[in-house]
């Protein structure tokens, strides 16, 4: 994983030279976030089988931390948009593979904390709900959210993927510390239907 660690430092020199306009913006500038996306590493923890490195967890926190020794606020968001590979692992064949396929280099978000409103309806689900503390959530395509399920009579965990312009990014990330990480909330007002 040589090579993967030399492209994360390649992404550091950009963090480290946009450090104080992220600061500035409150989350990720648009040439950090093209320095990840251009870096051929968004597949880094997904799957061999949906074309990926299928890296593990170590080498996927010693890369980021590349990141970290020039801009430590752009690791965490970092570490965030590489995560959404790990969903190839846990998510059905058929969703990984038009996932990993039809956005490979984008970035996105996985969210499993069980916040959202889930409500089984004819044809699937109706999602709906707030989640917090996304971190990079501004530059994201998709969203994977996490509510309550009740089904036959006992409730678990349901994970949920809302396409673009199933859900809005609220800016409220006007923390005094690691501004640049851009963890704003993102939500869905009225209810969208997943199957």
């Amino acid at each position: 994983m040589r090579k993967q660690s030399s492209v994360y430092q390649s992404i550091a020199i950009v963090a480290k030279k946009n450090a104080l306009e992220a600061e500035t913006l409150r989350r990720m500038p648009e040439e950090n976030v093209k320095a990840i996306r251009e870096s051929g590493l968004m597949p880094l923890l997904r799957p061999r089988e949906f074309g990926g490195f299928e890296a593990d967890w170590i080498t996927h926190i010693d890369c980021c931390a590349e990141v970290a020794r020039s801009a430590a606020r752009q690791a965490g968001a970092c570490l965030f948009c590489f995560n959404i590979s790990f969903t190839s692992d846990i998510s059905p064949s058929r969703l990984s593979r038009r996932f990993t396929t039809s956005i490979p280099i984008q970035t996105s978000r996985r969210r499993s904390v069980p916040i959202g409103k889930i409500k089984r309806v004819s044809g699937g689900f109706e999602v709906s709900g707030r989640w917090v503390f996304a971190s990079g959530v501004d530059h994201c395509d998709w969203a994977i959210v996490g509510g309550k399920v009740g089904i036959g009579g006992k409730v678990g965990v349901g994970n949920f993927l809302l396409s673009p312009g199933q859900f809005t990014v609220d800016r409220v990330w006007n923390s005094a510390g690691l501004k640049g990480s851009g963890s704003n909330d993102y939500r869905r007002q009225g209810p969208s239907l997943c199957p």
